[in-house]
């Protein structure tokens, strides 16, 4: 009984995504409320495969960090364009800083 309502508890945990998106490729690391990486994928900078990764239901993102640059506002786009059956998700694009 205790197993089963710590996977429940497990399942409804934060989660946090972030996002290295070159043109080709984007790694998506993935990792829950308390810090600790669940998932670490790269896939095609597609809007199917980022989709696929973003909204898999056993994930709740509260948010979905990302590097400030070209493809930043088509995410965003593709994103919110898309039903989301976990919430609402904030993308968080980090300024870079090429010094």
């Amino acid at each position: 009984m205790d197993g089963l309502k710590l996977q429940k508890e497990k399942r409804s945990m934060d989660h946090f995504a972030g996002l290295d998106v070159s043109v080709k490729d984007t790694s998506v690391c993935t990792v829950d409320d308390t810090g600790k990486i669940t998932r670490e994928v790269k896939v095609a900078s597609e809007p199917e495969a980022l989709l696929a990764v973003l909204k898999i239901p056993a994930y709740h993102f509260k948010r979905i960090g990302l590097e400030a640059g070209p493809l930043s506002q088509w995410l965003y786009m593709l994103y919110e364009a898309a039903p989301a059956p976990n919430g609402s998700v904030v993308f968080d694009p980090e300024p870079t800083s090429h010094s």
